[in-house]
């Protein structure tokens, strides 16, 4: 792919190409999931500027393109998802330039957006966290729905490599490791043990604790890729939980928004505890 992007031959270059080096460079630096939304992104971008632009070639690209690529994203996209898009793009254009394999970046110009969605938010009550709790068919998805709800992990992904050895019953400290943040020098955090959390582990540990090395002793759910949405919603559904948007996201936003409302509790601890910016 390097042969292709020389830069005396920049005329050559097809976007498609562009695509598969761009993703190719990026995967020593990134987790599978976030390679597989760079390549979303990029191929909306691949496939507007075929069907609406007839252009084939990375040269022919300007930043008038880019913003009509834009433009046509928000026809029908939210704000977010337009957002997304053009910050991959211009930062996938920033990295050819930097390893000198483009002229220039017909994305500098644009503003991006932001890419929190607040209409997706959702608080779950914490009586709706205890009927769910109730509805769990065993141990293992009570401690999934806790971590998630009380713990604020990042489930799968923060889920799956969780180990007894993590969970500290003398400090009362659980240690998370998390790919997401790795690339940012913040490869591990420690989360409090906390009560409601504390209890379901206990009783999972006395279950399983003594056969697996995993907190999570299922290995079909210790996948990076597992789909953990169809079980949670048939939990959902058996307790009366009405349905709610971005099930295991909105879990780790009601569990920061529980501590935010703490006396004491500072935003600071709360964005160290739960691994994310104040955004």
């Amino acid at each position: 792919l390097d042969e292709r992007f020389d830069r005396n031959r920049t005329k050559a270059i097809t976007v498609s190409n562009f695509v598969e080096w761009y993703a190719d460079a990026r995967k020593g630096d990134t987790e599978p999931s976030t390679l597989r939304k760079i390549k979303s992104s990029l191929n909306q971008l691949r496939e507007y500027l075929a069907e609406h632009e007839s252009i084939q070639t990375v040269d022919q690209i300007t930043t008038e393109t880019a913003f009509r690529f834009q433009l046509h994203r928000k026809k029908d996209k939210a704000t977010t998802t337009v957002a997304k898009d053009v910050k991959v793009c211009k930062t996938a254009f920033t990295f050819a330039m930097k390893a000198g394999k483009v002229l220039s970046n017909p994305f500098s110009e644009l503003k991006a957006g932001s890419e929190v969605n607040l209409d997706g938010q959702f608080i779950l009550p914490i009586t709706d966290y205890e009927r769910l709790i109730e509805a769990c068919p065993n141990s293992t998805w009570r401690v999934i729905i806790a971590l998630g709800r009380i713990g604020g992990l990042r489930e799968p992904s923060e889920l799956v490599g969780l180990k007894w050895e993590h969970v500290n019953w003398h400090t009362g400290k659980i240690l998370i490791t998390s790919p997401k943040t790795k690339r940012y020098g913040k490869a591990q955090r420690e989360i409090p043990l906390f009560q409601r959390l504390e209890i379901e582990l206990r009783e999972h540990w006395e279950l399983t604790g003594k056969n697996s090395e995993y907190v999570i002793d299922d290995p079909k759910l210790r996948t990076k890729n597992v789909n953990l949405r169809k079980a949670f919603h048939s939990i959902r559904e058996k307790a009366g939980v009405p349905v709610f948007p971005n099930p295991f996201r909105n879990l780790r936003l009601s569990a920061a928004n529980d501590l935010c409302r703490l006396e004491g509790i500072t935003t600071k601890t709360v964005t160290e505890w739960f691994g994310h910016d104040i955004t």
